[in-house]
Formats: C-alpha cells, sequence, structure tokens
C-alpha cells in the first residue's frame, strides 16, 4: 500500500511514463533540433519541461535543445528555480516583447504559449494580455520577415489559441467544429483574451502562407491538472483551495454552465503530436468531449473525492458574485468536436475526469505542505 506522503511523487511518475509511451516516436521525430517555448513557465510549461527533461536523460544521442522563455508576471512556481538548465535545457527570463530577432531566429521549433489564461487575471491585466497574444506573436513573426526563405531555420511554429475563438456557440454548433467561426463579444470584459487569440491566429495563417514556414494552431478545452497554481482563479483550484484550507466550497453561479475538461497528461501529449504530426495552416482542437459535466456537478465531484481521499467534511454553498461583469459573455456550454484531432494526431484523451481531478488534488495538497 503507498504511504499517502508518497502519493503524488507516484501520481508524477505515472503521469510522465503515460505521456512518454504515447509519444517516444513523436519525441524522436523533433530530436537533435532546437525548440522555444515561451510562457513555458507556466502551467503547460510544468509538465513539458519535465517530459523533455526525461526523454534528454534516457536519449543521450537524440536529445531535445529545450529553451523556456518567460517574464514571471504571474510568479511562477518553485519548480522553476529547483530545476533551471539542465541536460540541453535552458530558462530566460524576459518577456516575449523585448527580446531580439537574432535570439528568436536561432530556434527549429517556436511554441508560443505566452498569455495569461485565467479570465481573472486577463480582465485585471487586459493590456498585458493584448501585449502577449498580439505584440509578443508579432515580435516572433517579424523576425521572418524576409525574401530570403532559405535563410530561415524554423521547421515549425505552433501557436497556443483557445476555444475562446468560437465565443458562446448556439445549439447547433456543439460539439464546435473547427470551422466555427464563433459568436464573440468584441467589447466584453473577455474580449482582451478572445479577439487577440482570435487575431493571432490570422497573423499566423498570414504570415506563414507569405513568409513559407509550417503553422500549426492549437485551441485548448479547460485543460487542468497538476502544474496549476492554487491561486489560478480558475474553477479546479479555487473549489480545491477551499478543500486544502478546509473550507466550504463556494461556487459564484448557480452551477448552470456545462464544461468538458482535459487532464494535463492527456492535453501535454496531444500538443507533443501535435508539433510532430500537426498539418500545416491546420488549426485543432484539444480536450475532451465527454464527460459534459455542470459546474454544480463538478463541485459535487470533487467534494466526494476530497471526502474519500482526506475526509473533507465541507458543503456546496451557491452564492452571486459582487463583481457583476463576473460571469459577462460565459460561454454556457463548451464542448470540441475532436475527430479531426484523433485523425490527424493519432491520439484521443483516455485519462477519466475523476482520474485527473484526485491527481490534481493529491498534487496541491503536496504543494501546500511543502511551501
Amino acid at each position: 500500500m503507498i504511504n499517502k506522503n508518497d502519493l503524488w511523487r507516484k501520481v508524477f511518475d505515472d503521469d510522465l511514463e503515460y505521456i512518454l509511451s504515447n509519444c517516444r516516436l513523436d519525441l524522436k521525430k523533433i530530436s537533435n533540433k532546437s525548440l522555444l517555448f515561451t510562457g513555458g513557465a507556466g502551467f503547460l510549461g510544468y509538465y513539458f519541461y519535465h517530459v523533455i527533461s526525461k526523454w534528454n536523460k534516457e536519449n543521450k544521442k537524440d536529445n531535445i535543445f529545450y529553451t523556456v522563455l518567460d517574464n514571471k508576471i504571474l510568479k511562477k512556481n518553485s519548480w522553476i528555480t529547483k530545476t533551471r538548465n539542465s541536460q540541453n535545457i535552458k530558462f530566460v527570463f524576459k518577456d516575449i516583447n523585448s527580446v531580439s530577432q537574432k535570439f528568436i531566429k536561432n530556434y527549429d521549433i517556436i511554441v508560443h504559449g505566452a498569455s495569461i489564461a485565467s479570465p481573472s487575471f486577463y480582465r485585471k491585466y487586459p493590456i498585458e494580455t493584448m501585449k502577449a497574444n498580439i505584440g509578443g506573436l508579432w515580435n516572433i513573426l517579424k523576425s521572418y520577415e524576409s525574401n530570403d526563405y532559405k535563410k530561415n531555420i524554423l521547421k515549425k511554429l505552433i501557436f497556443f489559441s483557445s476555444s475562446e475563438v468560437y465565443g458562446n456557440p448556439d445549439k447547433k454548433n456543439i460539439p464546435t467544429k473547427e470551422d466555427y467561426v464563433g459568436n464573440v463579444s468584441f467589447t466584453g470584459p473577455r474580449a482582451c483574451y478572445d479577439e487577440s487569440k482570435r487575431f493571432g491566429e490570422t497573423l499566423v495563417l498570414n504570415y506563414s502562407n507569405i513568409y513559407r514556414f509550417n503553422s500549426v494552431i492549437i485551441r485548448p478545452f479547460n485543460n487542468y491538472g497538476p502544474g496549476m497554481s492554487l491561486n489560478d482563479k480558475r474553477i479546479i483550484p479555487d473549489l480545491m483551495k477551499n478543500v486544502l484550507d478546509n473550507d466550504n466550497m463556494t461556487l459564484f453561479s448557480n452551477g448552470a454552465p456545462k464544461r468538458t475538461f482535459c487532464y494535463i497528461a492527456d492535453s501535454i501529449t496531444t500538443y507533443i503530436k501535435a508539433i510532430s504530426r500537426g498539418k500545416n495552416l491546420n488549426a485543432y482542437n484539444v480536450g475532451n468531449s465527454s464527460p459534459e459535466i455542470s459546474m454544480k456537478e463538478l463541485t459535487i465531484t470533487i467534494k466526494d473525492i476530497a471526502r474519500s481521499l482526506y475526509d473533507y467534511k465541507g458543503k456546496c454553498i451557491f452564492k452571486t458574485n459582487k463583481d457583476k461583469e463576473y460571469l459577462k459573455d460565459n460561454p454556457l456550454r463548451r464542448k470540441p468536436c475532436l475527430k479531426k484531432t484523433t485523425k490527424h494526431l493519432n491520439f484521443k484523451s483516455k485519462v477519466s475526469l475523476k482520474k485527473g481531478l484526485t491527481n490534481t488534488l493529491i498534487y496541491f495538497n503536496n504543494q501546500k505542505k511543502n511551501k
């Protein structure tokens, strides 16, 4: 029987092995290449770093030369300082808007993930959000404004867009396909994020066409898991913070909106496959098509897991947020169509919601205990 103190180590090791077992051929394909991940010290970068690190240690002759670029605007987790600059991996702490074109042009593959993804934060930092999503991206793209295409070493640009580009889809467009044009407010409190991601896609596709480099667009649907901050201000960390603080679980809505959620091990696997297999000028939804769960059901599910793991005694409470714009333009449903992703990338998410939530709560508990 595993000691509760060792649970997180087992979860972490199992997740890394799961990703590697599904991605060895894909990692081999991008080995001996240089890869820049902007915003790579955040949530998604946490597992991405550890997967690349493990791969490099196990494959000395097939290393991936990996650089993380991050401005640390949201005060990233302590794992960064503990793991910096190992086996052909380095961290560069600069803003994407300020790095030189010479620096950018050193990489075979660029994954542009620098952004503020939490609604509470991008409403607080709308200018910074647009600067990262548009200005930072433009700084990357203008580095390749050259008629001498043969001098560009860039093999592929991966742009992290968002399911927010679809806005609040009508019923007939759920599950939502990649060719859906969206139903988006361009002046609401979420517009700085939604519209900058839409414009970002336009920039990427046009630069890719004109300056002849391959590009792939990723549209994540509610990814979650270890690597998130407990103060992230998204629903899963918020509810789990309530649990670990021994407070009642508070939901600032009636709990009716529905979502599907994709665990980090599945999402990272899909992103690696998009780098390796994604087709030029294509966009891919990344998420889960089931179960589609209401926020009330999600709250109850987390409560039951917490009760089983830690004998949690709290209740579920539903309140109205004092911030009148808290839920403005918030989609009632968000559910991806994954047919194209499954066909092109040859992968479908496998981790159940219950297992993913259990792993995430174990991670947060470990983080809190080791502060």
